[in-house]
């Protein structure tokens, strides 16, 4: 018998949690674009909004860090996020942050496709930008596979807490 394989150093795989829950403000009275959080397990990605509880206005999430990752543009169990925006206000110790669930997916070269399956138990809608009314519906345990080359460039809009998981190359 013979076995064929092919490594691909493109190759990804993640599981995106679509408006995470759970992250606070770690820490009364920071201010700047980097705030320290933590309670969180889901994921936050580049390019994701956000809002603080208490402070006005919507920021835009740059890179991510937790235990493993530094400046990464995509991690789960989160524990410091940066921003493009100011905060307007120092927010409180524990103020509650809520992300978007209409975000870009998180940025990837692709080869040659990706692979979206909704692993959550409500139908994601899937298009190419972020205010679009058009797009793809993606029901529950459905998937999808499209030639794309930057994964970046598709948007998604679910449920909070719902998962999508995304396989390229």
């Amino acid at each position: 018998m013979t076995i064929t394989s092919r490594a691909d150093d493109a190759f990804f795989a993640e599981a995106l949690t679509i408006g995470a829950t759970g992250y606070l403000v770690n820490g009364a009275s920071q201010s700047g674009t980097t705030l320290v959080i933590d309670t969180g397990t889901g994921s936050i990605s580049k390019g994701q909004t956000f809002t603080v509880a208490g402070v006005s206005g919507t920021y835009t999430v740059v890179s991510v860090t937790n235990a493993a990752l530094t400046d990464a543009t995509y991690a789960t169990t989160v524990t410091t996020v940066k921003f493009a925006e100011t905060l307007a206000s120092s927010p409180s110790n524990n103020a509650a942050i809520t992300l978007a669930s209409t975000l870009p997916l998180p940025p990837h070269l692709v080869t040659k496709s990706v692979t979206l399956v909704n692993s959550g138990s409500n139908s994601m809608t899937v298009a190419d930008h972020i205010g679009a009314v058009h797009g793809f519906v993606l029901v529950a345990g459905a998937g999808l596979t499209i030639e794309v080359s930057d994964t970046g460039s598709i948007f998604i809009k679910g449920t909070a807490d719902d998962v999508l998981s995304i396989v390229g190359s």
